[in-house]
């Protein structure tokens, strides 16, 4: 077996979490999106452009991004705060007992 060198060190808490609740369409790319840049970096929240968004999932709209970014946010999965000249802030929600399903 191959020894995979690149890895992302996530809780599995979370894993759990995420294992329990239906994340919609390409909402769960967009979610993965963050983990990365946030699990990835040791981070708790991080400033993602639209444009690492289309990067990295192949998603080709802006409005396809922004509508499943506010599908996590209704399901309480993510938490974001627009900062007025930078990035975006998106933060996963660590509240497990928040998360809701969608619909």
């Amino acid at each position: 077996m191959k020894k995979i060198n690149n890895y992302v060190k996530i809780s599995a808490n979370y894993l759990e979490a995420k294992a329990k609740i239906r994340i919609p369409g390409s909402a769960a790319q967009v979610l993965e999106v963050i983990e990365r840049k946030t699990f990835g970096w040791g981070k708790n929240k991080d400033g993602i452009s639209i444009n690492q968004f289309k990067e990295f999932t192949g998603i080709k709209y802006t409005r396809n991004i922004i509508e499943n970014l506010n599908i996590l946010k209704k399901m309480k999965i993510i938490k974001f705060k627009k900062n007025w000249g930078i990035r975006t802030e998106y933060e996963i929600e660590q509240d497990f007992s928040l998360w809701r399903t969608c619909g």
